[in-house]
């Protein structure tokens, strides 16, 4: 018996072993001048870097911060279909970003579609300064979208008057 597990131990050591192989998209991140590995894809706009730097990452974050609360909220619906992930928290964590941000930011997919429509195309700066995710929740909380389109036109107006008083400044 003893000769027969000493062969089998023989055996396995003349034969290469397999190593497992990461299906799992992963990038390196440098935090505090250490290597961090990050297990999701490279965004798009970085794919170009090797290791992707402290002040990179930064810059990257602020693009994300200019993006409309609708456009992110477009984003966050389709990476949690294309990772098919079921709730907030596990697309929080996968994305690195607080739960609270990203259910308020998937909740205003709940928006009347007038209201959606003007946002998605308007490119007018004073509009996607004006429109921050605090200002469009206010417009979510009335449940009538009769009532919801005349609160966004009169906070239209609004941000049309508030890009006055700077215009004229």
């Amino acid at each position: 018996m003893a000769l027969q597990i000493l062969a089998a131990n023989h055996a396995g050591v003349g034969r290469r072993s397999r190593s497992l192989r990461t299906l799992t998209p992963c990038f390196e991140r440098v935090v505090d001048r250490r290597k961090a590995l990050v297990l999701d894809a490279k965004p798009m706009i970085l794919k170009h870097l090797g290791a992707v730097e402290k002040k990179v990452w930064m810059q990257y974050q602020t693009h994300l911060s200019r993006v409309s609360p609708l456009a992110r909220a477009d984003f966050y619906a389709q990476q949690m279909q294309a990772r098919g992930l079921r709730s907030f928290r596990s697309l929080a964590q996968v994305l690195g970003e607080p739960v609270a941000k990203v259910s308020q930011h998937l909740k205003l997919l709940g928006l009347p579609e007038p209201v959606q429509r003007f946002l998605r195309e308007s490119k007018s700066p004073v509009h996607l300064r004006y429109f921050c995710e605090p200002r469009l929740r206010e417009i979510l909380k009335l449940k009538d979208a009769r009532l919801a389109w005349k609160r966004f036109r009169e906070m239209l107006s609004d941000a049309d008057r508030e890009a006055g008083v700077w215009a004229s400044t």
